[in-house]
């Protein structure tokens, strides 16, 4: 089992690294919505319940802002809302001391810059949620992930210069 979820953790962080690669937020989200299932599933396996739960949240909210993207629409405040107070909801339900809170205050950070219009704010939030994602999969004991938590900050930097000269 282990294997198994050092080979998945390894295809989600290699989606994860590449998301912010690309320019257009459309596929960046295209993109985390892939990763974000093999990280559900290692946190499935792993029993850490907030990081699987707000990752099912995570893809929802990621497709549905896709779609949106892809046609060009705003999305509606009332998405954004509605996922972050299910989000609460879930930190009530999973909530076994402060560690679980952490993929709380990450997902927050991710849900609203993918809600803003600029990339640029996805790139910067994963460069800062990758040390909290390490400290959270340090304390679940999700090793592999942390290796790819330190490939994020270098991947969002290298998204972060890339795309300096260009506007988001």
């Amino acid at each position: 089992m282990e294997i198994f979820l050092a080979c998945v953790s390894v295809v989600a962080i290699l989606l994860f690294l590449i998301s912010v690669q690309f320019e257009k937020k459309s596929d960046i989200l295209l993109v985390q919505i892939a990763s974000s299932v093999c990280y559900g599933i290692v946190y499935f396996f792993k029993h850490a319940w907030s990081g699987f739960i707000t990752e099912i949240i995570e893809q929802t909210k990621s497709t549905i802002f896709y779609f949106y993207e892809k046609k060009g629409k705003k999305i509606p405040v009332a998405f954004l809302v509605i996922f972050v107070i299910s989000l609460f909801v879930i930190a009530y339900f999973t909530y076994n001391g402060i560690n679980t809170l952490v993929p709380l205050v990450i997902n927050l950070a991710y849900f609203i810059s993918t809600y803003m219009k600029n990339p640029k704010s996805i790139r910067v939030v994963m460069l800062i949620c990758a040390f909290l994602w390490a400290y959270y999969n340090f304390s679940i004991g999700a090793y592999v992930l942390i290796i790819g938590n330190s490939f994020e900050v270098v991947s969002a930097t290298i998204a972060l210069l890339r795309f300096k000269k260009k506007k988001d």
